[in-house]
């Protein structure tokens, strides 16, 4: 739930203005306009956790309100970290935030992690915030609230093909996960930070006994250019079906019609050829995607293996417009079969529709409203009060 995204607490601007002095001016891979925040609201545990470009480095200030939990705040150490996948809202706390759920620690690099410490950030996953860092709480900034800073010279992209934007951070105690929210980009406009406000494309596959399979894209909107947001959980219905990697997805340039459960010599054909409104170079790969075709999923973030277990991923595509002449709006989503040969399933990228719900209060002397909106299904739920 995102409720009030100004909130700043004294002692954490103080440390952030100590970090400016000592921070190194060496550049990274790090976007120098980009930022980001993790809201929590859950099991007791509620405030926020800062994502800052500074002096080529990234910023990270915790700032968090514990209630009420089921652990003695005096004795705890919270591991706080950034998994694979943005959490499912729809399920409840004690399944969405399970590794099932999530994945497994962010680790784009292939760390060290056995050495991985505050001193030896270099060493740990992107992910590994409580390696870099330490634990939770560290100590009262600004009664009630708990917090944790300090400055990331490691990797942890904010922009970018391995950006932790979108997916899921995790608040852990002894190992099991207590409280998770989605990683989101922010914008300062008139002195105040507000969500990127973007654009959410979805496909669903539903090919008779062939694929099951959901394809989401988020982008900010009205910016081509600007990182996508790519989601996509994908099962084989039939449960006695062979597991098969190394499959093709795609996105092709027409939308899909009547022949979207047709026998597979003929199914999805009304999808037309991979979507390619500019021609790829022989530098394409999942770390150079602005080379790749727009539709060439695979070459930007690899094949599928395909099987009756329900599988969930999450890429950053800095090639996949959602708005602009080249937008995919409209156009459909591909698997292909274990031999990339037919087509396994496909769908229509279409719009999706924001679900939003007003509260008119008036009554008693109060007056104003709640108004409540949400993105997707598993996305968080913006909460705007306005009452007098």
């Amino acid at each position: 739930m995102v409720s009030n995204l100004s909130y700043k607490p004294i002692m954490a601007v103080l440390q952030l203005f100590v970090l400016v002095l000592l921070a190194s001016s060496t550049a990274s891979n790090v976007c120098e306009s980009c930022d980001a925040i993790a809201v929590l609201d859950e099991a007791g545990i509620r405030g926020e956790v800062q994502f800052s470009t500074l002096g080529g480095k990234i910023f990270v200030n915790a700032t968090l309100r514990m209630d009420n939990v089921s652990f003695d705040l005096a004795t705890a150490a919270l591991t706080w970290n950034i998994h694979q996948v943005p959490p499912n809202m729809v399920l409840p706390p004690n399944q969405r935030c399970q590794p099932s759920s999530i994945g497994s620690l962010f680790d784009p690099f292939d760390s060290a992690a056995s050495t991985c410490s505050p001193l030896s950030q270099a060493t740990c996953a992107a992910g590994n915030l409580t390696g870099m860092l330490g634990t939770l709480p560290e100590g009262t900034c600004n009664r009630p609230y708990f917090c944790r800073s300090g400055l990331v010279s490691a990797p942890l992209p904010l922009s970018g093909v391995n950006s932790i934007v979108g997916r899921s951070l995790v608040v852990s105690y002894n190992g099991n996960p207590v409280a998770c929210t989605v990683v989101q980009q922010v914008t300062e406009a008139d002195s105040e930070r507000r969500l990127v406000e973007l654009t959410t494309v979805t496909a669903i596959v539903q090919t008779g006994p062939y694929l099951r399979a959901k394809l989401v894209l988020r982008q900010q909107k009205g910016l081509p250019t600007a990182d996508t947001q790519v989601y996509l959980q994908y099962y084989l219905p039939n449960a006695r079906a062979r597991e098969n990697s190394n499959q093709n997805w795609a996105i092709h340039s027409d939308k899909v019609t009547v022949d979207a459960v047709s026998d597979s010599s003929r199914r999805c054909r009304s999808a037309g050829v991979q979507y390619a409104p500019t021609a790829a170079t022989t530098d394409c790969s999942t770390v150079n995607q602005d080379a790749c075709t727009v539709g060439d999923l695979a070459s930007k973030h690899g094949t599928l293996t395909v099987s009756p277990t329900i599988r969930q991923l999450f890429f950053t595509d800095t090639n996949l417009p959602l708005s602009g002449p080249n937008s995919v709006v409209g156009r459909s989503f591909v698997m292909f079969d274990a031999g990339n040969t037919a087509r396994l399933g496909c769908a229509t990228l279409s719009n999706n529709t924001r679900r939003s719900a007003v509260v008119q209060l008036a009554m008693e002397g109060v007056s104003g409203t709640i108004a409540f909106e949400q993105e997707t299904e598993a996305s968080p739920t913006k909460v705007t009060v306005d009452v007098a």
